[in-house]
């Protein structure tokens, strides 16, 4: 049986843990306040997208999917890209002018 759970919480949660110093580099590091920042961007970004085409985002643990499910996840993520993807290249052409 598939459970999911909704994405936005745990990502804040990763935003959080990396700004707190729960996760770092692989050299031991803590991450920088740089890429903290793009964190947050990204998730403002997904919360923004989630309001506007009235969607939650949500992920399921892979490894206990069947093979079915898997596939129904993978469907799942690629149709989510392709909608996102014409967005942010719109932005980022809009960034450049």
């Amino acid at each position: 049986m598939k459970v999911t759970q909704p994405f936005l919480p745990l990502y804040k949660k990763f935003v959080n843990d990396s700004k707190n110093g729960k996760r770092l580099n692989k050299d031991g590091k803590r991450i920088s306040t740089g890429t903290i920042k793009n964190y947050k961007q990204a998730y403002s970004l997904l919360c923004k997208y989630c309001l506007e085409k009235e969607i939650e985002l949500r992920v399921a643990n892979a490894n206990k999917l069947t093979k079915k499910e898997f596939l129904s996840e993978q469907k799942y993520w690629k149709n989510f890209i392709h909608l996102l993807l014409p967005i942010y290249i719109k932005m980022d052409a809009m960034t450049i002018m």
